[in-house]
């Protein structure tokens, strides 16, 4: 065998048994994209009737997991909080009559509620995915002599475990505007966990 055929046949027996060696290895594991973050926005909005006879209050958990709590000072409140994954979430109203509030013999409250609320879960490559788009909407004519009644039992709530993969199952919060009675609170389980697409 000449010099030249000597050589091509040692380079290809060489790359052969490169190529053998290289398939020992395993295949790389596909990076995880992990959830992180779980967005809520939260929209309460009343009528005018209802803030005329009534302190409205929004309770809500915090970025840092605690129940937080504002007054209602116009008919539309919004806020929106990131918490890190696993995390509880929640969102709540009660109602209380304004001490001294003059009502109106002769005219029909009305009194509407509606409570929006999105959420969207953050991965760790930046992209977010929607979780759950849901809304509430009440509508009471109350005439004078069952205002105060009915404004004393007006409360609502949604309460949710989110676990690390975002995924959302009704649970139990305590607000605490139920202690000693008043007000009842019910909480909606018919909610399904993410089903969005990646934005």
């Amino acid at each position: 065998m000449n010099t030249y055929l000597k050589n091509f046949f040692m380079m290809a027996v060489a790359a052969l048994a490169l190529v053998a060696c290289g398939s020992d290895d395993e295949p790389d594991e596909p990076e995880v994209n992990k959830a992180t973050e779980f967005v809520s926005t939260l929209t309460m909005t009343v009528s005018q009737d209802l803030l005329e006879v009534a302190n409205v209050t929004v309770y809500y958990i915090d970025s840092n997991g605690q129940v937080a709590s504002e007054p209602m000072g116009s008919t539309e409140w919004t806020k929106t909080i990131t918490q890190k994954l696993p995390c509880k979430y929640g969102f709540a109203f009660a109602c209380a009559m304004k001490p001294g509030v003059t009502i109106d013999e002769d005219r029909t409250y009305t009194f509407n509620e509606v409570l929006t609320r999105s959420t969207k879960i953050i991965f760790q490559k930046g992209n977010a995915m929607s979780a759950s788009e849901h809304s509430l909407k009440f509508k009471d004519e109350v005439t004078a002599e069952g205002i105060e009644m009915f404004v004393s039992n007006l409360s609502f709530s949604y309460e949710f475990d989110v676990d690390e993969d975002g995924k959302q199952t009704a649970t139990t919060i305590d607000w605490g505007f139920n202690a000693g009675g008043g007000g009842t609170t019910n909480t909606p389980v018919d909610d399904e966990p993410a089903t969005g697409d990646a934005e």
